[in-house]
């Protein structure tokens, strides 16, 4: 083999190493951020009551793939919906330093449908969850 045909086996290798992602598909594990979560209708917010039921539901949404959680539908136990963010139906402003642009907000159903996180999946790091808001008393957006 001569010297470019070598080169050019090494950059083809590199390149279909380099293409195969290091980031996590839909098919990933979801991965939970609360770098974003605003503290006034955060954890702070969360009761201690609720906070086994939070954690419960935390570890089985950790556990799923984001493939699954996308064809749950919104009524069953952590459920998932997009919902339209319009700063006329939300109580809570966007968190502050959150980088992405954001059209829509993601939002699980958490503790037998009485509360919700609510964030925003990553364009850049597909498994990753940036939670805004846990909502223990439906404040943050109008469901009507």
């Amino acid at each position: 083999m001569n010297p470019k045909q070598r080169k050019l086996n090494t950059h083809t290798k590199t390149q279909k190493l380099e293409g195969k992602s290091s980031l996590p598909s839909v098919k990933s594990s979801i991965t939970f951020s609360f770098e974003f979560c605003s503290s006034n209708v955060g954890l702070k917010a969360v009761k201690a009551n609720h906070l086994e039921a939070l954690l419960q539901d935390l570890s089985s949404l950790s556990k799923k793939q984001w493939v699954e959680v996308l064809n749950q539908p919104k009524e069953t136990p952590l459920g998932y919906e997009q919902i339209p963010f319009q700063k006329s139906r939300f109580s809570k402003p966007l968190p502050q330093g959150y980088p992405e642009d954001v059209s829509k907000v993601d939002v699980f159903r958490i503790c037998k449908q009485k509360a919700r996180l609510i964030g925003k999946k990553s364009s850049v790091e597909p498994a990753l969850f940036y939670v805004f808001w846990v909502d223990f008393d439906f404040s943050v957006y109008n469901h009507g």
